[in-house]
């Protein structure tokens, strides 16, 4: 048991000084060090969260958009914007997998009272439900979007998809600066935020145009 305890312990340590920590090793065996490194990690695995459902949330809108829109301008915008964003989520999903993810398939509960267990179970306790509370939203702006048709639907979606756009925009920032030092990351987040840039100005455009 204690073998496994070991090695669940330092395969966490290993994934948070990947994602947050660049190059440099965890060092220490300090009890509040190690509560740090797993509160990181829990606050790490937040951020992707965030993203994944930001992405999922943009597909969700475009896919509806390509259903009940008519009009040219905002069918191409709405194929774009669900080719960006599944290519951004898959993206997403190949790094967080030799990362972030793994720390969902780490079975916590083996780790004991461990202060990488503690600062974790510290950081997550009540943090968890956010994710789902962020899919209830993001599910709620779809079906509210469902019920509009014709050139209302197009302005709704086009104006949800801007700010939501805009509010992805502050959330790469915050990653940009917060997990600088893992460049496939950091250059993951760039490249998102340049999309993001592109599809606010085009759907400005459009709406200035069909409004």
């Amino acid at each position: 048991m204690a073998g496994i305890r070991g090695r669940k312990t330092a395969a966490l340590a290993a994934v948070v000084s990947g994602l947050l920590l660049g190059s440099g090793a965890y060092a220490g065996d300090s009890i509040k060090d190690a509560r740090q490194i797993g509160k990181t990690a829990a606050e790490g695995k937040l951020y992707v969260d965030k993203l994944a459902v930001f992405n999922a949330k943009q597909i969700a809108m475009g896919e509806l958009a390509l259903q009940q829109s008519e009009d040219p301008m905002v069918l191409k915008f709405a194929r774009q914007l669900v080719q960006d964003h599944r290519q951004s989520q898959a993206e997403l999903k190949s790094w967080a997998e030799t990362k972030a993810y793994e720390l969902s398939s780490i079975d916590m509960s083996g780790t004991g009272g461990s202060g990488i267990q503690i600062g974790y179970d510290e950081e997550m306790k009540g943090k968890d439900g956010r994710k789902y509370e962020a899919i209830r939203d993001a599910q709620k702006d779809v079906n509210d979007l469902r019920k509009k048709d014709g050139k209302d639907f197009d302005k709704e979606f086009l104006s949800k998809v801007i700010s939501d756009q805009e509010k992805g925009k502050e959330l790469l920032g915050d990653g940009k600066d917060k997990y600088e030092k893992d460049a496939v990351f950091s250059s993951l987040l760039n490249k998102t935020s340049i999309t993001l840039e592109g599809h606010i100005a085009s759907g400005k455009r459009i709406k200035d145009v069909i409004d």
